[in-house]
């Protein structure tokens, strides 16, 4: 069995990244919120891109690989947002004083965009983006077969592309 050395500075990027998460919201100025904001959830994917195993994912099924991103991302993602919809619509009816539209929060799970709809922890929308996310990159090792080089630079390119759009 090969023994997994941790690597201590990604930890220590994740403990910056999160820094900046809670910087951010604490909104000490629309522009110091503006600037983390731009970059504290890329971070936190960047982070996440450093830790992938290429070969194993280039190995994997799309079925596999799908299943077991399900599994680890979705289904904890649901498990949250449904236990915290009793106590979000309780909070709600009590500070608003008014019903809260028990059918739209859990439109709003689904969609997972809180721009678009309200729903309970709008917070984590991110491990619905990172479930498509990995799903393309493992489309993205299956067509460039596993080059590190050719997958970086089209993972790069696509984050070049959302930040302009």
């Amino acid at each position: 069995m090969i023994k997994k050395e941790r690597l201590v500075w990604i930890d220590q990027l994740r403990a910056v990244a999160f820094f900046f998460v809670i910087v951010g919201h604490m909104s000490l100025n629309k522009t110091v919120e503006s600037w983390i904001y731009s970059f504290h959830m890329p971070l936190f994917f960047m982070i996440t891109g450093l830790t992938l195993n290429i070969e194993k994912i280039c190995a994997t099924d799309f079925r596999a690989f799908f299943v077991n991103q399900f599994k680890r991302l979705i289904i904890p993602y649901l498990w949250y947002q449904f236990l915290c919809l009793p106590a979000i619509c309780i909070l709600n009816a009590v500070t608003n004083g008014k019903p809260v539209a028990v059918g739209e929060n859990i439109k709003g799970i689904f969609v997972a965009n809180g721009l678009i709809m309200e729903y309970p922890s709008r917070a984590m929308y991110y491990v619905v983006v990172l479930f498509f996310c990995q799903l393309c990159l493992w489309f993205i090792t299956h067509i460039t077969k596993g080059d590190y080089a050719l997958t970086g630079a089209i993972c790069a390119a696509f984050v070049v592309v959302s930040i302009i759009l």
